[in-house]
Formats: structure tokens, C-alpha cells, sequence
């Protein structure tokens, strides 16, 4: 099962699909940064850990800023998660379901495209699981490892942020454990005020000055868990929310979502039966993180929720394991029956979320290196591109940044904000130049359609380039003989 995740990582990040806007406007402050200057609050409306940054620096420093070289540190994680995942799920689980726990993990289309996207949550995923393999591994905390506990925890607060939900759950589990087998409380409490410690300065100095920005509470705002129990449009607003945590696992269908849930409960019931404290290692950090959003600090967005990817899958199999040791009675009908429909449901979910149909459908979500390359092999290569606001990254990543294409025959660039008049900066440069080219990306299908409809009662359309979510056109004035 280890094979065939990996393989199927693997196959992603050879595709070397293009870097979406958020991996490029992660890249540009690399690029234009130092390392003591990537302390400092992002630009282009991005945030990411302060580890993640230097990792990124240090790498593209050494081997140059390529797909390949930014993609390596997301694989290496996902890689290593896949490890750690494999011995953590056979501390929850027996055989088989251990097994099919890993192949369910290892072959969701989440962890295949994050472990290949230049972005920090596959290395959120790697420091969620690898905190909880350790405190599984150690057992209890004492005076012998307690400090390299706290200073593991420290550090890896600065490589993930949703870190801090899995580091508070395993303080309480290590707690739980000490007052269980009468040892000491110091050591925890020592390591609870290292790792808090860490945690304020990386609050103070990282965190706090991207949370309060306008653009970051504007863009999440519908993210956050209103928690007005008393509204009807609140509780549904968070129940959306929350059956979005299914969605991640399993898709859309109602089936799959209700195998899901029905799971989940089953599994947190048997737990709290059977006393198994571990199970506090699973579910807390995903309600740490429902309970920061209800106070605006964390979105639940699906790729800000991918470390409970890992979490929810364990939790979900913990249920279905419960309901199969129930079913192996010989009457036990009403088993057999529940645990009939939650392996539908679950199929059905795994049959929608699975990632072996990018092996022959490569994954791509918006190609703007290919519209850039049409520019650069088209005869009017030239020529002034006008960007809009979103592809401004692409044109600055593909000239300037990335070594495999900073060679690139494209003309100057005429950058745009979000409410520039198109159709007025059309005319304008038409007046000045015969012909000039115009690159958008981050579009829908849709919207290309209206752009292109839009110049085209402004401007004779010569030649357009259509990509996945993006396109290069080159217009001239109506009445021009230009060709």
C-alpha cells in the first residue's frame, strides 16, 4: 500500500503542472526576500509559516527556483506522512483495517495534490502525524525526555500552524496519563510553558499581523463558525461547515457523508466505553480548530483542514472496525446491516475522492505557463502584455523567478488591478501600439467567454490561446489592416 502512494505522489509531481496564484505569489516573496525579510507579514495577500519560508529560501537557493524545486519539500512530506500514518493507524487499528486505513490515506486525491502543490499544508499533515507518533513512541513524559519534547514542540510550531490544536491535545493526553499512572505533573507542566512560550512570540510576530489584515478576515469571514445557536441562518451556516469536514473525506454524496458521520460518532462512543485516551489525540485538534474559527483565527477551509484529513480517517475506521467485531456475532442482524450501508456509503466516497484517475487525466486547475509559452512562440511575441490582476504572478514567476523559463520572448507587461477598466486600458494602448497582447488567468470558462466578448466590441481579435482557466489574446484596433 506504501508503494502505490508514493507511486501515485510520484506520477503528480513528474506531470509538473502549473503553479496556481497563491504558489506564485508564495514564490515571489521568496524570491524578492531575504531570509531575516520573509519574518516580515507576506506580500500579495499570502501567509505561510516562517520554517516553510526558510526551507523554501534554503532550497531554491542551492538548486534554483523550478516546479521541481519548490514541489520537493511538499513531497518529502507527503512521503514521510505516508510512513508515519502506517505505523500511527496500527496503534488505532488491527489488521485488515489498518491496511485499508493506509490505502484510503495514501491514495486520496487531497494528499496526491498537496504533496505535489507548492503550498505548506502537506507539511501540516507531516507535523500533525509526526507530533502524534512521538507522543505514542514516548508513552509518558518524565524528567528524562520532557525537554526534547518541549523543544521539538517549540520548533515545529514555526513550520505549521495548525501544529498548536495537536500540541495542546497531546499536553492534556500526556497529563491524562500522568495523573493515571500517579506520576508527577511537572514535566508537563514544563513542557505546556516552553511550547506556550513559543507559541505567543510566533502569535506576536507571524500570525497576529496576517489574521487582522482586511483581506484575510474579508476572505475567510465565511469560514468562520458563527456559533448563534438561536439563528436558524447561523446553525446553518456551521452545519455546512461541518458536513464540509465529511465532504473533504468523501465528496457529495449523501450516502458517503452519512457513513461518515454515523462512523464518526460510533467511534468516539467505543472510545469513551473503553477508556482509550488516545482517541484524544485524534479528535481534539479538529475541535481545537472549530473552536478557534469560532472566535475568527481559523478558517475551515478545506486545505486549512487537511491536517485532519489523516485524523478523520483514522476516526472514521476506528467506528467501522467497532461495528465489524459487533457484526461477527452470528445474531447480530442489526450490525450487519449498519455496517452494510457505512461500507456502501464508504465506497462510494472512495470511488469520488480517489486520485489514480490524474494517472491518465493529469491534474490541472489553471495552466497559465502554457498561455505564456504561446506568447513567447507566437510570431508577435513582442509585443505589451496587459495582465490582469491575476496573472500578474504568472508573467512575473515565468520571466523572472523560474529558471527554466526566465528566457522567455515576451513583451513588457502591463500589469492591472481588480477594478481596472479593461475595455478603457484597451483603447488607451491601442492608440499607442498596433497591436498588444492581453493574458488572464484564474478565470472560469465562462468568464474567458466574457472577456473575450467584452474586446471584442473594442477591438479586432487576431489570435487567442485557450489553457485551463487561463488565455493569451492579441487584439488590434477594429479598423486596423494589421495582421
Amino acid at each position: 500500500m506504501l508503494g502505490i502512494s508514493i507511486a501515485l505522489c510520484v506520477v503528480l509531481f513528474v506531470q509538473d503542472r502549473s503553479l496556481l496564484l497563491d504558489s506564485l505569489n508564495v514564490v515571489r516573496n521568496i524570491g524578492e526576500r531575504s531570509l531575516v525579510a520573509l519574518i516580515n507579514p507576506l506580500s500579495y495577500e499570502q501567509s505561510a509559516p516562517l520554517l516553510f519560508l526558510w526551507l523554501s529560501k534554503l532550497l531554491t537557493s542551492v538548486f534554483g527556483i523550478t516546479h521541481y524545486t519548490l514541489r520537493l519539500l511538499p513531497l518529502m512530506a507527503g512521503v514521510a506522512s505516508l510512513f508515519l500514518f502506517a505505523d500511527i493507524s496500527k496503534k488505532f487499528l488491527n489488521s485488515p483495517m489498518s491496511i485499508i486505513a493506509l490505502f484510503w490515506f495514501g491514495t486520496h486525491q487531497l494528499v496526491a495534490r498537496y504533496a505535489t502543490e507548492y503550498k505548506q499544508y502537506m507539511i501540516d499533515v507531516f507535523a500533525v502525524l509526526l507530533i502524534i507518533w512521538t507522543v505514542l513512541k514516548i508513552v509518558e513524559i518524565n524528567k528524562q525526555n520532557w525537554w526534547k519534547l518541549s523543544i521539538g514542540g517549540a520548533i515545529v510550531i514555526w513550520l505549521s500552524m495548525p501544529s498548536i490544536f495537536v500540541l495542546i491535545s497531546a499536553i492534556i493526553y500526556l497529563g491524562l496519563v500522568q495523573i493515571k499512572k500517579d506520576r508527577p505533573i511537572t514535566p508537563v507542566l514544563l513542557t505546556t510553558g516552553f511550547i506556550g512560550l513559543s507559541f505567543v512570540v510566533n502569535y506576536l510576530i507571524m500570525l497576529q499581523p496576517t489574521i487582522g489584515s482586511g483581506h484575510m478576515q474579508n476572505f475567510h469571514d465565511i469560514y468562520f463558525l458563527q456559533g448563534n445557536i438561536l439563528n436558524t441562518d447561523s446553525l446553518s451556516h456551521d452545519f455546512g461547515l461541518i458536513i464540509g469536514q465529511a465532504r473533504m473525506l468523501v465528496g457529495k454524496s449523501g450516502l458517503a457523508i452519512g457513513a461518515v458521520l454515523l462512523s464518526l460518532i460510533i467511534a468516539i462512543v467505543f472510545a469513551l466505553k473503553q477508556k482509550r485516551y488516545e482517541i484524544i489525540l485524534i479528535v481534539l485538534p479538529i475541535v481545537g480548530a472549530f473552536g478557534a474559527s469560532l472566535f475568527g483565527k481559523y478558517s475551515i477551509l478545506e486545505r486549512l483542514m487537511l491536517f485532519s484529513l489523516p485524523l478523520s480517517i483514522l476516526l472514521v475506521m476506528i467506528g467501522v472496525e467497532n461495528v465489524y467485531q459487533k457484526a461477527l456475532s452470528a445474531k447480530a442482524y442489526f450490525s450487519k446491516v449498519i455496517l452494510g450501508i457505512i461500507t456502501l456509503g464508504l465506497l462510494v466516497g472512495f470511488y469520488e475522492k480517489q486520485s489514480f484517475k490524474y494517472i491518465l487525466a493529469p491534474f490541472e486547475h489553471e495552466d497559465n505557463r502554457s498561455s505564456l509559452l504561446h506568447i513567447s512562440a507566437h510570431k508577435e511575441n513582442n509585443r505589451k502584455v496587459i495582465c490582469t490582476q491575476h496573472a500578474v504572478p504568472a508573467y512575473d514567476y515565468y520571466t523572472q523567478y523560474d529558471n527554466n523559463y526566465k528566457g522567455l520572448e515576451v513583451g513588457e507587461s502591463i500589469p492591472t488591478e481588480y477594478n481596472t477598466d479593461l475595455k478603457e486600458l484597451v483603447l488607451t494602448q491601442l492608440e499607442q501600439e498596433k497591436k498588444v497582447w492581453i493574458l488572464a488567468n484564474h478565470y472560469h470558462e465562462q468568464d474567458i467567454e466574457k472577456l473575450i466578448s467584452a474586446l471584442a466590441e473594442v477591438s479586432q481579435i487576431e489570435n487567442s490561446y485557450r489553457a485551463k482557466s487561463s488565455v493569451a489574446i492579441i487584439i488590434s484596433k477594429k479598423s486596423s489592416s494589421y495582421k
